[in-house]
């Protein structure tokens, strides 16, 4: 078994999930200039932030799926993780320190 995967479907959500961060950095960029309609913007922030979790967990159940998943070669020889998604944004509603 290779240790690329094969599965278009696997390269769709990590297209989907790119485009997912983009978006979610236009919405904050739009929001830092022009601070208007918080509520309503952060709403919109937050429900990008959640479609990128269901994005997350999606290729995560892909990757674990696999007898030697990328995920699982990541831990053993680099013992590095990187962060998910979730966390690239959500950041955005920690408290102002």
């Amino acid at each position: 078994m290779p240790l690329i995967p094969r599965d278009e479907k696997f390269y769709d959500l990590f297209c989907e999930q790119a485009e997912n961060i983009h978006d979610a950095a236009e919405k904050l960029l739009a929001l830092f200039e022009e601070f208007r309609d918080v509520e309503k913007r952060v709403m919109e922030i937050k429900f990008v932030e959640h479609k990128g979790d269901q994005l997350t967990h999606a290729l995560m159940m892909k990757l674990n799926r696999r007898p030697l998943s990328l995920l699982s070669i990541a831990k053993t020889s680099i013992r590095w993780v990187p962060p998910s998604t979730t966390c690239s944004i959500s950041w955005m509603r920690s408290p102002a320190v």
